[in-house]
């Protein structure tokens, strides 16, 4: 997958013409791509452990959500209107869900706040992949 996210990237910064934002969003996409396939690939943690803070993992893909999380905010400033507003509400609403995991951590038990974040990690994810599918249908149909 990272291949084709790689290739995503490449096509943004295709279509992105002069548009120095636009490109900035295509290396951060293939950064994420290139980041998580490294992690992945050479550093991966093992299933039902709690990855270490500290471990090559994690510090990776923390770069490799950071560039994510980065392409979303210059894909709002690259792009005006409804994309722009969808582009806001899926950080807003994540936020909103780690607001919420860390106010009821210290009430569950250890199991249910692991759920917890489990959960929250794959909304993350979900809400990256559906904006890549949303900035491609917006590229493809109404953008350049």
């Amino acid at each position: 997958s990272s291949i084709f996210m790689t290739a995503f990237g490449i096509g943004v910064w295709s279509v992105s013409g002069h548009s120095l934002i636009m490109q900035i969003v295509s290396v951060l996409i293939i950064g994420n791509s290139i980041l998580s396939l490294v992690a992945h690939a050479f550093f991966p943690y093992r299933y039902g452990e709690m990855p270490k803070f500290q471990s090559a993992h994690v510090l990776i893909m923390f770069f490799g959500v950071l560039c994510f999380i980065l392409a979303m905010v210059f894909g709002a400033i690259a792009i005006s209107g409804w994309f722009r507003v969808f582009t806001i509400l899926i950080p807003t609403l994540y936020v909103l869900l780690a607001i919420v995991r860390f106010a009821t951590a210290s009430k569950s038990p250890k199991q249910e706040a692991n759920a917890l974040r489990g959960s929250q990690e794959r909304t993350m994810s979900y809400s990256y992949l559906i904006w890549l599918s949303t900035l491609s249908l917006y590229l493809l149909f109404l953008g350049k």
